[in-house]
């Protein structure tokens, strides 16, 4: 009998521990209603890497087809989904907060979060798409998103969401298409300097420098002859004040020049930049930027002390395919001629060139 107590007292007090760790846990919690669905069977599931969905809890709707769910929070953002029957209502969630969905037979909205806000906007806009619409129309709508959700969402996984959106079967956002390359180029950048530890953040950066390196490809085939007849591609562009400068401007004044493409929001800028301190006072330098926020490229631009200037065109810029660019940062090094003699690609190197 005394032995029994003392296995009792053990097993009573491990379930206090896993009730306690249990009641420890991190959780969000999504509740709301879908119309039709009444006493019907709905299933939480979360993205995964592979691209596959994994399942995470399940319920049963009310007779007025609403429902609660707690489930535990993710490390970092994700996408979850809500299975009812065949329809899917996609969520993000950053940690712990408490989506609310409302669902009918046109389409759903969610509240919550600004991230919640963000996606039911983008899924409610796309829905509103034609069927018919064709390219032009498309590319005004791609266009519009980017300005309202992407661009503002800075990195955030609603961006990332929108890029991986299929329509009919096909993506939205096409990496393979010229148009769409900038978009994910932005997205990259973005996730580069707000979530560099995302795993999101190198596959991103691994496709947009992939788009690129394919259509400074086929634009370098189209300029080739044309590189062989002149120095240098003359360069016109915006700089911080918002005035017009002009490569031109450094290059052959009787001092070696430095033209750089970067992005001045990158990880990787703020060495480079000292680097290029140190090289001021021996060579002029241009600085051509290519930022998804123009807003943040012009503070972080200002007070160097050379010209800078900011591409919009991103990655479709045709800048970049007269010089064959395919990766940033890289520089090219002109002497006091204004003739282009060097091509640098790692920046320790840089200054042994000038």
């Amino acid at each position: 009998m005394k032995h029994f107590g003392k296995s009792t007292a053990t097993l009573v007090a491990l379930l206090i521990i896993v009730t306690l760790a249990s009641c420890g846990e991190k959780k969000f919690k999504i509740d709301g209603d879908v119309q039709g669905a009444d006493g019907q069977s709905l299933v939480i599931e979360k993205a995964t890497s592979s691209g596959s969905w994994l399942a995470m809890d399940s319920t049963r709707t009310d007779g007025s087809g609403r429902f609660s769910l707690s489930v535990p929070a993710p490390g970092a953002p994700e996408i979850f989904r809500l299975r009812s029957g065949d329809r899917y209502f996609y969520f993000p969630v950053d940690s712990t907060e408490n989506i609310t969905l409302h669902a009918d037979g046109r389409g759903y909205t969610l509240d919550g979060s600004a991230n919640a806000r963000s996606l039911s906007s983008f899924e409610t806009q796309l829905a509103a798409l034609p069927a018919t619409a064709d390219e032009a129309a498309l590319a005004a709508f791609k266009k519009k998103v980017f300005a309202e959700i992407i661009a503002p969402g800075r990195g955030n996984i609603v961006s990332y969401y929108v890029l991986t959106k299929t329509r009919d079967g096909k993506p939205l956002y096409d990496p393979k298409n010229p148009d769409d390359m900038k978009y994910f180029a932005a997205v990259a950048t973005a996730y580069e300097q707000y979530r560099p530890d995302d795993p999101r953040a190198a596959m991103l950066k691994n496709i947009a420098l992939e788009a690129q390196r394919n259509a400074a490809k086929a634009k370098g085939k189209k300029t080739v002859l044309k590189a062989q007849q002149i120095e240098f591609f003359d360069i016109t562009l915006p700089d911080v004040d918002g005035r017009d400068r002009s490569l031109s401007e450094v290059v052959g004044k009787g001092k070696p020049a430095i033209l750089v493409f970067t992005s001045m929001t990158a990880k990787f800028a703020p060495d480079y930049n000292v680097r290029l301190q140190a090289l001021a006072d021996r060579a002029n330098i241009y600085m051509v930027s290519y930022d998804a926020d123009r807003y943040d490229w012009r503070r972080a631009a200002q007070n160097l002390p050379w010209v800078n200037v900011f591409d919009e065109n991103g990655p479709q810029s045709e800048i970049l395919g007269k010089y064959n660019v395919t990766q940033i940062p890289v520089a090219f090094v002109f002497n006091a001629a204004g003739e282009l003699t060097d091509r640098v690609a790692d920046p320790a190197q840089l200054a042994s060139k000038i």
